[in-house]
């Protein structure tokens, strides 16, 4: 549906339509996009938008995030990097400098799991955490796809496991 959508937008029909721009028509992203929350689930956005355009700088403001919660820090992401303990370290801090925060944690198991050449994943990351705050505190919830199951499960390597599927949300 959005890929016969998304063509529609890009044909020349379309163009006559006005329904996206030419070199010589400039239009508002609200226009282009106008039809497509006719009939889709639409959420209104009452503050201006901040691109990220770098890494560092979503993560700086990851962990600025982080630094200010006052009750509830909620992350989902593929997997949280191995050569990056310093998110770790901001969730310790903040857990540390506020009893009535709470850190819930979503990651994929599959990718969540796999560990790299020294042995370290996102789980032996988070694991210390666990440890120290409890797990009514912190929360870490690991999503397994029910595609790779039984015999399959057992028969494929890390890495290659991961191709049944992911959880691959990125919410912070």
């Amino acid at each position: 549906m959005i890929r016969q959508t998304a063509r529609r937008f890009l044909t020349a029909p379309a163009l006559r339509r006005g329904l996206c721009s030419d070199s010589s028509r400039v239009q508002s992203a609200h226009q282009v996009f106008a039809a497509l929350t006719k009939n889709r689930p639409v959420f209104r956005i009452t503050k201006p938008v901040e691109v990220i355009r770098e890494p560092s700088v979503f993560f700086k403001g990851l962990l600025r995030g982080i630094a200010q919660a006052k009750s509830r820090i909620v992350l989902s992401s593929l997997y949280l990097g191995s050569d990056e303990p310093e998110l770790v370290s901001a969730l310790d801090r903040a857990l540390a400098a506020n009893q009535a925060l709470r850190v819930d944690i979503l990651l994929d198991c599959l990718r969540g799991t796999r560990s790299d050449s020294r042995g370290q994943s996102s789980a032996t990351l988070l694991a210390p955490l666990v440890r120290k705050y409890g797990d009514e505190r912190v929360r870490v919830a690991m999503y397994h796809t029910p595609a790779l199951n039984g015999i399959s499960k057992r028969v494929w390597p890390q890495r290659y496991n991961e191709t049944f599927g992911l959880q691959h949300i990125k919410a912070y």
